[in-house]
């Protein structure tokens, strides 16, 4: 059987490990974002979150929002 400090020690790290990963993928929000946007719009199309409905909506929304935030 495992001794309680050796637990005691892997579920911190555990937690910083997910910590660090989950902070490292927010940074190129912006840029995966404008893909996306590409990807699900189209590149020439407008950028106004007003012309379209659904998820195109949302993602053009969420959009705006993280580049007036920046």
């Amino acid at each position: 059987m495992k001794s309680p400090l050796i637990r005691l020690r892997f579920w911190p790290v555990v937690i910083i490990v997910g910590l660090v990963l989950s902070g490292v993928t927010a940074f190129p929000l912006m840029r995966e974002l404008n893909l996306l946007s590409k990807w699900q719009v189209g590149a020439d199309a407008s950028w106004n979150p007003e012309d379209y409905t659904g998820l195109a909506h949302w993602i053009l929304f969420v959009r705006e929002g993280l580049e007036t935030t920046y």
